[in-house]
């Protein structure tokens, strides 16, 4: 999903040697890596949004979700470190409440409380 998208083997070379071919990234301004906790069971993903303005964190949130249910597995939560603005939270929890075709005339407080449910945040 990283605007850098990864590196992955590429079997189907000549000679037989497998070669790194770049997959494109989905999100642009986005910086990401993953790994599994095996001693855990879990997978995580650390992601720095670099300019919310382009990718905001409901959109980066989304595209995890999607990915992940690609691969047979689901996200359990998320944590928001030094989110900057309000307008992030807001535009989070009206963006959700438009995918479930719900009204998005609601308090502040509201879409706030929808964005962190929604995020799974802990």
């Amino acid at each position: 999903m990283r605007e850098a998208g990864r590196k992955i083997k590429n079997d189907s070379s000549a000679g037989g040697e497998a070669e790194e071919i770049v997959q494109p990234g989905s999100l642009k301004s986005v910086k990401a890596i993953g790994w599994y906790i095996e001693e855990y069971g879990i997978a995580q993903i650390s992601i720095n949004l670099t300019n919310i303005n382009v990718t905001p964190v409901h959109i980066a949130f989304d595209e995890v979700c999607k990915k992940a249910e690609a691969r047979g597995i689901r996200v359990t939560g998320s944590e928001l470190c030094r989110t900057d603005t309000l307008k992030s939270m807001l535009d989070a929890g009206k963006y959700f409440l438009r995918k479930q075709k719900r009204s998005t005339g609601v308090s502040e407080m509201e879409l706030i409380k929808i964005a962190v449910k929604v995020n799974g945040v802990g």
